[in-house]
């Protein structure tokens, strides 16, 4: 399978493609986009311009968007298992708890324990930091 660069709403490739193996068994797992500086450069871009409309956003449309992103992850939890088996060498049992500890209550940004507190606390935005070597 084939893969493209998510960045900024649109779906981006065309530059050179990286092959994903197994780590296990070498089998060719997906190919997908080797990002060029330009691609990170527009990436972070996009990012800190989606910052400040999600930090004047309120909380709770802050935790839709959250528990949307976590309902989609377990929707799809046995295709990501799947694939982090392949790209991994792991046995379905490990991807899966790798992939979705809580059933998925942690993906939402909320945690198991979450919902018992307030909602402002539980969507607060951020930082991620990018190491470039």
């Amino acid at each position: 399978m084939e893969y493209k660069l998510l960045i900024d709403g649109q779906w981006l490739g065309g530059g050179s493609m990286l092959e994903v193996r197994n780590k296990y068994n070498g089998e060719l797992v997906g190919v997908v986009p080797a990002a060029r500086k330009e691609d990170l450069d527009a990436a972070i871009d996009a990012a800190e311009r989606a910052e400040d409309v999600i930090a004047d956003m309120p909380a709770y449309k802050r935790a839709e968007i959250l528990l949307k992103a976590a309902a989609l992850l377990r929707e799809r939890a046995d295709n990501l298992a799947k694939t982090i088996a392949a790209e991994a060498g792991k046995a379905m049992k490990l991807a899966r708890a790798d992939h979705m500890p809580y059933g998925g209550n942690r993906q939402s940004g909320l945690g198991r324990e979450g919902v018992k507190f307030a909602m402002e606390d539980m969507t607060n935005i951020q930082m991620v930091a990018i190491r470039l070597t």
